[in-house]
């Protein structure tokens, strides 16, 4: 049963007018919005783990007598950062992809 504030409506409206076209219009404006959303957190954690990495390069850079022990776990930590930022570049490559591939609102005007 249509919703109340609906049923002046035709069916043909709801299927083929601008209503549908403004719901997926809808969806995928909110969708979008998500995907940049997601995007710009990637963004952000790859400027974090950058920053990072160089902090622990500056605090390594001010020890003028580090131990071996001091060595090992600054290049243990570099290591895991390096690798933690090379996982997210590439999440953020798929990310960027699949926004790519993403729904083009425009094409819903295409349809009958």
């Amino acid at each position: 049963m249509p919703r109340p504030e609906r049923s002046y409506l035709p069916r043909s409206y709801l299927f083929f007018g601008t209503y549908r076209r403004d719901l997926l219009d809808s969806t995928v404006r909110d969708l979008a919005a998500q995907r940049e959303q997601h995007l710009a957190a990637l963004r952000r954690e790859i400027d974090d783990t950058t920053r990072m990495i160089k902090t622990l390069v500056r605090d390594f850079s001010r020890n003028d007598t580090p131990s071996e022990d001091f060595v090992r776990d600054i290049n243990t930590e570099r290591a895991e950062l390096h690798h933690r930022k090379i996982e997210l570049e590439a999440q953020l490559a798929e990310a960027e992809e699949a926004n790519q591939r993403a729904p083009n609102p425009d094409r819903s005007t295409l349809c009958p």
